[in-house]
């Protein structure tokens, strides 16, 4: 990656995060954390690339893929381009070059940019995590009822705190608001999402923050698979234990009903 390049996506972050506007600062973080959460494969430089030239890009391939996504799903009728004066976004790929990995800087478009590509359908993560609790448990109900959202938060820091120890109080009541406002799709929250950067200290490193941010909302489906896992099994095992108790109560009032039987047999 060459300099010019960092430089740029360095202060495409720095006009978003930094902006007085809390409309374009809402709308930064909004597209930011959809990729992060959606598109796990792009680094999160490239994300800032994508997002610099088109900030309502949602899912990006370049070219070659889109047509090869359509040939395996049998939708490629007619060879899928790009619209007519649609900018491309730049990104880097890694390639490997005998035993040496380079960076390749290559063309991608956005879903909405392409001709000739239908029914583009994708399950966000988020989304597969959530439906594993089944009619158990959802992440609203987890986060919301369960644990409240500060107990969440506070739990998953603690699966977070190598790369999030150096930051302040402060900042991390910033990061929070990042957090709950990736999950609006699937959460509701009485947050207002101000993303107040004079919570953020004059000296930070705005890539290692979005980095930081990259590897916390990344992590997320994963950390709900997890835990809504556990929390069907945990529940799944309490009724397995009702089930055996119950038709263990069955079985001694039977047989106290076929003693009572027996006696008056005998009786008789």
């Amino acid at each position: 990656m060459d300099k010019e390049f960092i430089e740029y996506i360095e202060q495409f972050a720095k006009d978003n995060v930094f902006n007085d506007d809390v409309n374009i600062r809402r709308k930064f973080f909004r597209s930011l954390t959809h990729f992060f959460l959606n598109n796990y494969k792009i680094e999160w430089f490239n994300v800032l690339s994508i997002l610099s030239s088109n900030i309502e890009a949602t899912y990006v391939n370049t070219v070659e893929k889109w047509n090869l996504i359509a040939l395996e799903d049998n939708r490629l009728e007619i060879k899928i381009v790009p619209k007519a004066g649609t900018k491309a976004s730049k990104v880097y790929i890694p390639n490997l070059n005998g035993s040496k990995l380079k960076w390749q800087k290559v063309n991608v478009f956005d879903v909405k940019q392409m001709v000739n590509l239908h029914d583009y359908n994708i399950i966000p993560s988020i989304k597969i995590a959530d439906e594993c609790g089944g009619d158990i448990v959802d992440i609203e109900y987890y986060i919301n009822v369960l644990i409240s959202p500060n107990l969440f938060f506070n739990n998953y820091v603690k699966t977070q705190k190598d790369i999030l120890k150096k930051y302040s109080f402060e900042e991390l009541k910033y990061i929070k608001e990042i957090v709950f406002y990736s999950l609006t799709g699937v959460c509701r929250f009485n947050n207002q999402f101000e993303f107040n950067s004079k919570k953020l200290s004059n000296d930070l490193d705005i890539l290692i923050f979005i980095h930081d941010i990259y590897i916390l909302i990344h992590s997320l489906p994963k950390y709900f698979l997890n835990e809504l896992t556990r929390i069907k099994n945990t529940v799944y095992e309490e009724e397995k234990k009702g089930m055996i108790i119950q038709r263990s109560s069955r079985n001694l009032k039977q047989r106290i009903n076929d003693a009572k039987i027996l006696a008056i047999m005998e009786g008789n």
